[in-house]
């Protein structure tokens, strides 16, 4: 189910994020997925609002974010080996900290 490989993420991002104060952040900003009560979801997505004091820091924290990722999908794909997932990084803008 990609929501709850997408639940796994989260919970791995937001411990990504929990460096030593002012050194980076990980907030989630929206997720979703699902188009029905009952239904089985084909999609999960979340945007990650990602902050670093550095461009360096930034860099790393942003690997290890979409090495979770595929770790994640790959974890759960080998579940039902029917329906694997993907992920697709989508950065969305650069800001400093």
């Amino acid at each position: 189910n990609p929501i709850h490989a997408l639940g796994i993420f989260i919970g791995l991002a937001q411990r990504l994020g929990d460096g030593a104060p002012r050194q980076r952040s990980v907030t989630v900003t929206r997720m979703s997925g699902g188009e029905s009560l009952t239904g089985i979801p084909q999609a999960a997505w979340v945007d990650l609002d990602v902050r670093a004091p550095s461009a360096i820091t930034l860099d790393r924290l942003r690997q290890e974010l979409e090495r979770a990722a595929h770790a994640v999908a790959r974890d759960a794909s080998s579940h039902d080996l029917s329906r694997p997932l993907s992920v697709q990084i989508i950065p969305l803008g650069e800001r400093p900290a």
